[in-house]
Parts: structure tokens; sequence; C-alpha cells
């Protein structure tokens, strides 16, 4: 069983590989009010470092907890390298769907930067397909007007994948033109 200690607030830090790029200021207003309710459920994840405790998973938890002044949040302490701490979080985040398509596309693709990791070992951590992941990564070749589309809803995860397959600049920009016009 895992040994759930109780660390001060104010000695956590955010994981600088968060591959999270934003978090929603209103989910997090969401969370102190479900936490001011009924405290904090599930324990958040944390690693030792040299430079103190980092936040592997529950960084809105722990966000909720400092407006709400606890001055401790239950975590489950971890052992980790920085290449675990980030292959963690990438895997709690992916499994929870809380990255959006571009967020957990550059999650994969510090993966295999940083890493070195290839398609494949990607699939096996974050428990999807090969093509899964190939299809995520050629969302980071969307021209920027359909990232923006999609990061803002105008198209799906879907659609962006499909134009992604395209290839060709002038073709996808021309697809995006009509699926736009369609809706």
């Amino acid at each position: 069983m895992k040994q759930i200690s109780q660390i001060p607030t104010n000695q956590l830090e955010p994981n600088p590989l968060q591959p999270r790029g934003v978090i929603n200021p209103d989910s997090v207003s969401e969370l102190v009010e479900s936490i001011r309710e009924h405290g904090i459920l599930e324990p958040l994840i944390i690693a030792k470092t040299p430079a103190g405790y980092q936040i592997i998973a529950g960084e809105r938890r722990w966000r909720a907890a400092r407006i709400l002044k606890l001055a401790y949040v239950p975590a489950i302490v971890k052992e980790t390298t920085p290449q675990q701490m980030l292959e963690m979080a990438i895997v709690e985040n992916v499994q929870r769907k809380d990255l959006n398509p571009i967020e957990r596309a550059k999650a994969f693709q510090r993966l295999k930067e940083e890493f070195k990791f290839d398609n494949t070992q990607i699939a096996k951590k974050v428990s999807k397909s090969v093509p899964y992941v190939i299809n995520v990564l050629k969302l980071l070749t969307l021209p920027d007007a359909l990232t923006d589309g999609l990061l803002s809803g105008l198209i799906t995860e879907g659609h962006a994948r499909a134009l992604a397959g395209i290839g060709d600049t002038r073709l996808i920009i021309e697809a995006y033109k009509i699926i736009l016009k369609e809706k």
C-alpha cells in the first residue's frame, strides 16, 4: 500500500516539466468549492528533489489548497528522476484526458526529443496505439490558424487529425475553410 503523508502546502512547487500549458482558473475555482465541502479526496503525487518537493500530479488540487490556505495536503512521495517525472505527468494527464490535443502532442514530442522515445515506447507509456501517437504528433504540423481553430473549438480533434493527414498546407487550409462553412 502506498504511504500517504501530510506535506506542508508551502513546501510544494509546481513541476517545471508539467505537460499542461495552461491551468483554467475556472476549473481551479470549481475545485476550491469541492475541496471546501469534501476535502482533498485524491492525494497529490509528488517527488522529493534536491530543490524540495515537486508536484507530479495534482497541481490544480495544490492551487486550490493554497487558495483555501490549507496548511497541509495529502500526498504520495515518489523517488524519481526528471524523465520519470515527465512520464508520470504525461501519463496521468493523458489518462484523465486533461491535456488539450496540442498539449498532448507537445508532451509526446518532448518524450521523443528529450528522452529519445520512439512512437512505440510512447504508445506503451500512455496505453494507446502507435497510430494514435502518430496522429497526435501530426497535429504539430498544422498551420497556426488550424491550431487556433482546434483549441477554440471551431473544429474537432478528429477534423484536425484528418486535415493534418493531407500534408499540403494549401489544401489543408482549403479543407478547413469548407469545414467552417459547413458548420
